[in-house]
This record gives structure tokens, C-alpha cells and sequence, in this order.
């Protein structure tokens, strides 16, 4: 008795489970609906990913252009002819972000790119050294 009560269960069950293909039509085209964004940009028209076009209410346009983006270099600390800068060891020759370093001294780096040259000066902080006592 409890097969057949077990099997009428599962057989009612998979008998609900089965969708239509009316149903599943219905759910694709849901799915293919268009989705409204909350901002009124149209992404296909803008020319530059660099560039957004933004439209108000009343539909009047702007250009806006995206903030270009510094490098900043970070010198931390120079030993020997080397340099740490942004969290690296680099040397009179090594490329960085494509700058060139060309010249390392006692408190300040040089990079160039093209005809530009970056000067990196070291922070004006006192180093504290612990002292050791020997007996």
C-alpha cells in the first residue's frame, strides 16, 4: 500500500513538473523584454569609451569626457643605485609604466619618457635607527 501511495505521489509530481512550450515561449520573451537603465544613455552611440554622452530631460545633450588618469610614482627609499619606487627595486636602465630611468643619486630619481622627465625627490623624514647596546 505505501508503494503505490509513494508511487501515485511521485507520478502526480512529475506530471506538474513538465512545462508547456507556451509556457516556456512566455518566459523567453520576458527575458527578451528591453531593459530601461536608470541613466538615458544610448552606449551604442558614443564614439570613445573615454567619452559619455549624457541627455537630460529635456533632451539636450552633453559630451562629458572621462578624467584622464596620473601616474604617480611613490620613491621610498634609494640604496646603492637603486631605487624603490611604487612598492619595486629598479635600476639606471629599467622601464616603469613606460618612463626610462635614467639616473639614480642620493636623494632623487629621474624617469623620461620621450622628452619628458619625471624627477622623484625623497621625503624629507627623519629615519629612526634603534639603538643597540653591546656588551
Amino acid at each position: 500500500m505505501k508503494k503505490l501511495i509513494i508511487f501515485t505521489l511521485l507520478l502526480s509530481l512529475s506530471c506538474n513538473a513538465e512545462l508547456s512550450i507556451g509556457q516556456i515561449d512566455n518566459m523567453v520573451l520576458k527575458i527578451q523584454k528591453k531593459r530601461v537603465s536608470k541613466m538615458d544613455i544610448d552606449y551604442k552611440t558614443v564614439p570613445s569609451p573615454f567619452i559619455v554622452i549624457k541627455k537630460d530631460k529635456d533632451s539636450n545633450t552633453t559630451i562629458v569626457k572621462s578624467p584622464t588618469h596620473k601616474i604617480s610614482f611613490d620613491l621610498s627609499a634609494i640604496i646603492n643605485n637603486s631605487a624603490f619606487i611604487n612598492g619595486r627595486w629598479y635600476k639606471v636602465g629599467d622601464m616603469m609604466n613606460d618612463y626610462n630611468v635614467t639616473n639614480i643619486s642620493g636623494s632623487e630619481v629621474k624617469l623620461q619618457k620621450g622628452k619628458s622627465v619625471i624627477e622623484l625627490f625623497l621625503p624629507n623624514k627623519p629615519v629612526k635607527i634603534p639603538q643597540i647596546q653591546i656588551k
